[in-house]
């Protein structure tokens, strides 16, 4: 008898083992999918979060929370509650189906927006092939601008537009990545075309030529601390002690590559980075510039000062002041001379700056705003490259996350800013900035 229940002692010691193992093999699954889960929650969360889909992303928690549950409800002492352990992996499953339910249904509709488009009657058409569809929205129908959302449009059709736009002759100084096309005509017409194949939407921008005339290089401000460029044909947008902004024609690529050399040589070679059509850094005074090759032989020029510059602080290298007084013409002398004193205007300057924007018919504040908007994004793209270069830097992950912070506060702003009125020359001005960001960020493979 001792024998009989010692044998059936140690079979349900061995039956015992055999389910704790069972047991511990079968928690250790669940608690790895409940764990992948998890993180895939995490991502769901933000998602929902950042596209203002507030109810899904309460849902998110939710679906997170049970996953946590899952894998503490394995390790407790309680046999009956342990054993059940599972049920809320197997709850949060079922929860993915109403999250994105939630999600879709506070989707915004587009579609209800698109209207039927008369080809014909678009002030620009006649430079521009066709599309096949004919269902989308207007932003801008001037002699001098033309912007269509087009949607309906499928990837064969929108490669079949891009060769009908060759065809057209839009085929100097193209690029043609993915999901963008650019290029001029020989009549200097500049078209970008954008496409979004998961929403089947193609956006089709044309500019007319810019006219183009006979600048003076500024002798005061922060263009002086820059070489003056050969060409004397542009036009400048933007001259204050904060800021300076100009379009330079007649100059290749070669006069391009040759401009940056020189601006290095001038002292911006802080924090730089350079491509073939880009150039960007700063001088020792945190003073910033971007140089670009916008195509058809017009090279952009943006300089920024650091936001609480003090203006006395701004060095200005006697070379510059050099140049621009032996590229200048006699007709400059006068105020070649005045620029000898300072390089920084007088608060009279910026109001008269201020009031050359309003005579060309945009506020002053909203291209302070759009400007600002811009440079955010200048800085947004040149951080990028270093990040996508290293992401495992934490000083750049740390810098990241605040990119992301002044990305959507930036995203916000210009949102209202878009739904605010515009007069003719501000919507101008917003797409051409628009135009320049979106050129930046497909060059910045973003």
């Amino acid at each position: 008898n001792d024998e009989y229940r010692y044998e059936k002692e140690r079979e349900s010691e061995k039956q015992s083992l055999k389910k704790a193992a069972a047991f511990s093999k079968t928690r250790t699954i669940f608690c790895i999918i409940a764990g992948i889960f998890t993180l895939l929650c995490l991502i769901m969360c933000a998602v929902a979060f950042n596209d203002g889909r507030i109810l899904a992303g309460m849902l998110a928690i939710l679906m997170i929370i049970l996953n946590i549950a899952t894998i503490v409800g394995g390790f407790l002492q309680n046999k009956k509650i342990r054993n059940l352990f599972f049920l809320p992996l197997i709850l949060s499953f079922i929860l993915t189906f109403p999250y994105f339910a939630l999600y879709n249904a506070q989707r915004p509709d587009y579609s209800s927006r698109d209207e039927k488009i008369d080809w014909s009657t678009l002030e620009l058409s006649p430079n521009l092939p066709e599309p096949k569809s004919d269902m989308g929205n207007i932003s801008f129908n001037t002699d001098d601008m033309l912007d269509v959302k087009l949607s309906q449009v499928t990837k064969t059709d929108y490669d079949e537009y891009i060769s009908l736009c060759k065809e057209k002759g839009f085929t100097i100084d193209s690029e043609n990545n993915t999901g963008s096309y650019e290029a001029y005509n020989s009549d200097g017409y500049k078209l970008r075309l954008s496409y979004f194949e998961s929403q089947q939407k193609l956006n089709i921008s044309l500019d007319a030529p810019e006219e183009y005339s006979k600048i003076d290089w500024p002798t005061m401000g922060l263009a002086v601390l820059l070489p003056t460029p050969k060409s004397y044909i542009g036009k400048i947008s933007v001259d204050s002690s904060t800021q300076f902004t100009a379009y330079i024609s007649d100059t290749d690529t070669e006069s391009y590559k040759q401009y940056v050399e020189e601006c290095i040589g001038n002292g911006f070679d802080t924090d730089y980075s350079k491509d073939d059509k880009v150039f960007s850094a700063e001088n020792s005074d945190g003073i910033s510039l971007r140089l670009e090759y916008e195509g058809f032989n017009i090279m952009y020029i943006s300089m920024y000062a650091p936001d609480k510059q003090d203006e006395n602080a701004i060095s200005v290298p006697e070379t510059s002041l050099q140049e621009t007084s032996s590229n200048s013409e006699p007709a400059e002398t006068e105020a070649t001379t005045a620029s000898e004193e300072t390089s920084i205007p007088s608060e009279t300057s910026d109001t008269e700056q201020s009031d050359s924007h309003t005579a060309d018919g945009i506020r002053p504040e909203f291209k302070e705003a759009m400007d600002s908007y811009e440079k955010f994004f200048d800085e947004y793209c040149d951080f990028m490259k270093k990040y996508n270069s290293n992401s495992t830097d934490l000083t750049l992950i740390k810098e990241y996350a605040e990119y992301m912070k002044q990305y959507n506060e930036t995203m916000q702003k210009m949102t209202e800013l878009e739904n605010s009125e515009m007069n003719d020359a501000e919507a101008k001005y917003y797409t051409e900035v628009n135009a320049r960001i979106s050129k930046k960020l497909i060059d910045a493979a973003l």
